[in-house]
């Protein structure tokens, strides 16, 4: 037993030397991470009415998740985890984003656990080690784009809740049963029907056992998840329903519009046909590890679980195979949907690969299904099969990397030929089989050992890619700065155009500030109308008196629009001189703050003589060595033409570490 525990414990801090460095960046990557984030400082304030905005000014259009009062776009769950959080931490990314890091901890604990008995220690910690660096886990936890802190949370709660399933069926207990559904009903708050799984797998598991298949879990076990399910999930849903029906109401609309094709809800690009479940989704989820050796190990454990009657392979590979199933036939079909099933996923490869030293069918069509990995469908008969494959297999037809008709073109032929060859009547055939599916499994174990550290290694070069991004925002220093400083009945007005890159600026605004924020002009009648203390939030010089609070190096200024001035206010005082000569620009200085080992932010002040144009800002570090680079004025979200007619403005850069720094100059 202490070993398993020394296991555990390594592998946890093999998990967290991957995934929790950079955790908390800045950087609030647009949709899922903004608004989310958005909503967790909603939550913070007013526990059960999680919003974007506390008191909306305007009225509001309930399909327009993105910019709403009331917010019951996902549930409620994380967001109350990340409330507390800032509530006993402060505010950061962290908060929010340290549900990932736990979630993607848990998952990898019951992942050991799963395949621990079935298949031992070592390949227990080899496949969990495996799951804690593949790429979409990293992508997803670091939160990146379609990064989704509730899919990850639905997962962790979906697994536990499968283990705490089979501990209800090994010891023949009520308790673990009602946990079981306990633990469902805590994932239906993070994300609603998609923690509904292991409901239907202990009702198919019970129906199995019902005909004799194999032990499973009794009619009053499944009541019993049943009924935690609703003691958890029930008073939150009803609550909700009866406090905001109609954004209840259209939230639950939108949600079954990604199961019903016809519903007409706007999904983005989330729809996908039916394979894609086989080829897109499970290259994205399992990547490096081969998406055809993923199938593979599935029909296996199917196989393995038929000819077993083991009741962990029968509740594991309904686990796996009902979330292939029934998301293939959803309008929706993302990655990271399907995180939930990543465990019962490295449970068959783990199966497979105990048996497939085993039987030498089994080690051939592994072999064979690495091999169809590599192949592209250049063969005229795989054209020709793919052409008329029928409608519901249109990703099979068209995608330019799917191997699934290869794989079942091959894979049988060599399995046959590994069978034939090895009954043969002569000893060279026998001898030639049992070589090659030895050199084959060896080759086979290295794929899987080399798989991880590509997978390792894409972590890293993502990591490495990314850094720099993950400092890029323009909200936090000014946002953090107002949140101490202005009343808390006041309104932001965000005087920016456009978003640059992967940011909602303006969203993340509200998480940093913990006030409402409009990107429009300012309306300073309908916010002292409505009792809101009016500020706008700019890169450039505003006729009204700067807030104090908000430090030289923020890429923004906030102004008081309660406080006009006859003309526009200076730039701040204590800015280093920043050298050089620009025929487009004077210089008014600069300032910087730290960031990481590797990076600083830095804010150069701007008087623009005419026409704005590029600029390269040059970091004289304190070694010698000069470091340069162009600075993106899109950062600013300002118009050129707006950028020329101010006094002013601000362009951020994030350089070199700002201790290394000892001085700056600028040229075209």
């Amino acid at each position: 037993m202490w070993v398993d525990w020394l296991s555990l414990a390594a592998l946890t801090a093999w998990g967290l030397y991957w995934l929790l460095p950079g955790l908390d960046h800045p950087a609030i990557h647009n949709w899922d991470e903004s608004f989310h984030h958005a909503v967790t400082r909603g939550t913070a304030d007013t526990p059960f009415a999680p919003h974007m905005l506390v008191e909306p000014f305007y009225p509001l259009n309930l399909r327009h998740w993105w910019i709403a009062g009331i917010w019951m776009h996902k549930p409620t769950g994380v967001f109350w985890w990340g409330a507390l959080m800032i509530k006993l931490f402060g505010v950061s990314t962290l908060a929010l984003r340290s549900a990932s890091l736990l979630g993607e901890l848990g998952m990898a604990w019951l992942t050991f656990l799963f395949i621990r008995p079935i298949a031992g220690r070592v390949l227990a910690v080899f496949f969990t080690g495996a799951f804690l660096v593949l790429p979409w886990g990293w992508w997803m936890t670091q939160g990146h784009f379609v990064a989704d802190v509730t899919d990850i949370a639905v997962a962790a709660f979906v697994t536990l809740g499968i283990a705490f399933l089979w501990w209800a069926v090994e010891r023949e207990s009520a308790a673990w049963a009602l946990a079981a559904g306990a633990a469902i009903g805590v994932g239906y708050l993070c994300k609603s029907f998609l923690s509904l799984a292991p409901l239907g797998v202990a009702g198919a598991w019970w129906a199995l056992a019902r005909v004799g298949l194999c032990r499973g879990p009794t009619f009053k076990q499944v009541l019993l998840m049943f009924l935690g399910f609703v003691v958890l999930a029930a008073p939150w849903n009803l609550y909700a329903w009866r406090t905001f029906p109609d954004v209840y109401v259209r939230a639950f609309d939108h949600t079954t519009g990604f199961v019903n094709a016809s519903s007409g809800e706007d999904v983005g690009s989330g729809a996908r046909p039916a394979d894609a479940i086989f080829n897109e989704i499970n290259w994205s989820v399992f990547g490096p590890l081969p998406y055809p050796l993923t199938l593979l190990c599935g029909l296996w454990l199917l196989i393995s679980a038929l000819r077993t009657r083991d009741g962990r392979e029968v509740m594991m590979t309904l686990w796996l195979w009902s979330t292939w199933l029934v998301h293939s036939y959803t309008n929706v079909k993302g990655a990271s949907h399907m995180w939930n099933m990543v465990p019962a996923g490295f449970f068959a490869y783990a199966v497979t690969l105990r048996d497939a030293f085993r039987y030498k069918p089994l080690g051939a069509a592994v072999i064979a299904s690495l091999c169809v990995y590599e192949l592209q469908p250049k063969w005229a008969l795989v054209a020709s099969i793919k052409q008329h494959l029928p409608a519901l297999m249109a990703q099979t037809r068209t995608w330019e990397r799917s191997n699934l008709v290869e794989q079942f073109l091959v894979v049988p032929l060599v399995v046959v030929a590994a069978v034939l060859l090895s009954r043969g009547s002569r000893r060279w055939p026998r001898a030639a089989a049992r070589l090659a599916t030895a050199f084959g499994l060896i080759g086979l174990f290295g794929v899987f050992v080399f798989a991880w550290p590509r997978a390792a290694a894409a972590t890293r070069e993502r990591s490495e890619s990314l850094s720099r991004a993950d400092q890029i925002t323009v909200a936090q220093d000014v946002g953090l700065a107002l949140d101490g400083a202005i009343e808390k009945k006041s309104v932001l007005f965000d005087d920016s155009s456009f978003d640059v890159g992967t940011n909602f600026d303006w969203v993340n605004l509200i998480f940093w500030s913990g006030r409402m924020v409009y990107r429009q002009p300012p309306d300073v009648a309908t916010a002292e109308a409505k009792g809101y203390h009016p500020y706008v939030v700019s890169c450039t010089a505003e006729s009204f008196e700067p807030v104090a609070a908000v430090p030289t190096f923020s890429p923004l200024r906030a102004y008081d629009l309660r406080k006009p001035l006859p003309e526009p206010a200076p730039p701040p005082t204590g800015l280093s001189p920043l050298g050089g000569a620009h025929p487009a620009y004077d210089a008014l200085g600069w300032a910087g703050r730290p960031l990481t080992s590797r990076w600083g932010r830095y804010a150069f002040y701007l008087a623009p003589k005419g026409p704005v144009s590029l600029l390269q800002v040059h970091y004289h570090l304190k070694d010698g060595k000069t470091v340069s680079q162009a600075v993106d004025l899109q950062l600013t979200r300002v118009p050129p033409q707006r950028l020329q007619a101010r006094p002013w403005f601000i362009a951020s850069d994030i350089g070199p570490p700002f201790e290394d720094v000892a001085s700056i100059d600028f040229s075209p």
